[in-house]
Order: C-alpha cells, then structure tokens, then sequence
C-alpha cells in the first residue's frame, strides 16, 4: 500500500528551469524555517498574538505552493483570515495543529528528495 504524497515538486522544478542548486536551496530553507515558524506561531497562539499569526501565516502560504503541500493551501489562507479577525482561539490552535502535522510529514518527504538532488551532485 503506497501513501499518498504530501509534497508535489514540479512547480518548483519548473521555477528551478533545470537547476538542481536552486531545488536544493529551496528545499533546505523550507526545512530549516518551518519548524520554528511553527513554534512561533504556537507560541503567539498562547499569547493571543493574533496579528502575529497572521502575518506568519500569510508570510508562509507561497512556501506551500512552491513544495507543492496542496492540501494546506485553504487551511493556510483559513488561518490567515481567522487570526486578522481574532475569532474562535480553539480553531485557529486546531489549524495550527493541522500545519504542523501536515508539514511535518512534509519535511520527512522533503529531506528524501533533498538527498537525491545531492547525490546527483555528488556524481559530478
């Protein structure tokens, strides 16, 4: 039984025009910068930080189009829309959630494509 994939890659191959360097780049700062955008939105969750989150939010939506994380792109403008208005803290920390498990997964499938892209360079 296969899983389903989280991440779909070719908007980004197609904006990397052939350049494995530029893949690598954008996989690894996608990598390195959500988990700890994540904790920071959890955290600004726990202050009522609103705007907070929704700047994070907004900041992190083109990221999920560029890996391709389709199924959060919704989810991801919700957010948005629910922290500029401030309304129904316990949705806004279950979308949060829903992110950070989403992107979680995300990553694991992220760091096996990042491998193949160096061991393609390595060859060289």
């Amino acid at each position: 039984m296969e899983t389903q994939k989280i991440i779909d890659l070719s908007y980004l191959r197609q904006l990397a025009n052939g350049s494995d360097e530029f893949m690598q780049t954008m996989i690894s700062i996608f990598i390195a910068e959500t988990p700890s955008a994540l904790d920071n939105m959890e955290k600004s969750w726990e202050r009522s930080d609103w705007p907070a989150i929704k700047a994070m939010a907004h900041k992190m939506k083109p990221s999920f189009g560029f890996m391709g994380i389709a199924s959060m792109k919704e989810v991801i403008a919700e957010l948005e829309t629910d922290a500029e208005r401030g309304e129904y803290p316990e949705v806004i920390k279950e979308k949060i959630a829903r992110i950070k498990t989403v992107c979680t997964a995300a990553i694991v499938e992220l760091r096996g494509e990042l491998k193949k892209y160096q061991k393609s360079a390595s060859r060289i």
